[in-house]
């Protein structure tokens, strides 16, 4: 798969309640890792294909944490593709790695996460907490992205005429300045 310029945050969309993803990420070749930070154990990320649907968990390969994790951690995701059609998955919990298994999918695979709760997901190296399985593995982009986005987005509306914090540009309504800080992998928590 080819390093293409991904739109920031704005790459994470909601397929359904409580299902996020990067629908544009179609991976199909090459050895890729990301992380993904959630708040509660049960909160699973991994892989649907193209045959997948909301609710479907035969097109569907997500993390297992283990039996002992309780509270927030952090998901490693390992993908590397042997074949057209097929993959090698990994997940860890905290930086400790389970097993590999290999599966076989209908491409391309795509990113997603089932959570009920928020989401942080750390794509570019410079982000990532923990080491990838071996150093085979790549983040999805070598291109600029936000070292975090947030799912769901977080932010505060902004005074009128609205104005971007961290000497952002002032822009012409509070949408625009939101949508920027999304774009930016941004939490803006600070009320004005």
């Amino acid at each position: 798969q080819a390093d293409r310029y991904f739109q920031g945050c704005s790459e994470f969309q909601s397929f359904a309640i409580g299902v996020v993803g990067m629908p544009d990420n179609l991976m199909k070749s090459g050895s890729y890792y990301f992380e993904v930070e959630v708040e509660d154990p049960s909160e699973v990320i991994g892989f649907a294909d193209s045959l997948w649907s909301p609710g479907d968990t035969e097109h569907q390969w997500t993390s297992a944490p283990p039996a002992s994790a309780s509270g927030a951690g952090c998901v490693g995701v390992g993908v590397r593709f042997l074949a057209q059609g097929v993959a090698d998955i990994r997940f860890s919990w905290d930086g400790m790695w389970g097993g590999s298994k290999i599966i076989m999918f209908q491409e391309p695979l795509i990113p997603i996460a089932l959570t009920s709760k928020r989401a942080i997901w750390r794509v570019p190296q410079d982000a990532w907490t923990f080491r990838p399985p071996s150093p085979v593995y790549s983040p999805l982009t070598q291109r600029p992205f936000p070292k975090t986005c947030y799912f769901p987005p977080e932010y505060m509306m902004m005074p009128d005429p609205p104005v971007c914090r961290d000497d952002f540009q002032e822009v012409g309504s509070p949408e625009s300045c939101a949508l920027a800080a999304f774009h930016l992998g941004l939490v803006d928590s600070v009320a004005y």
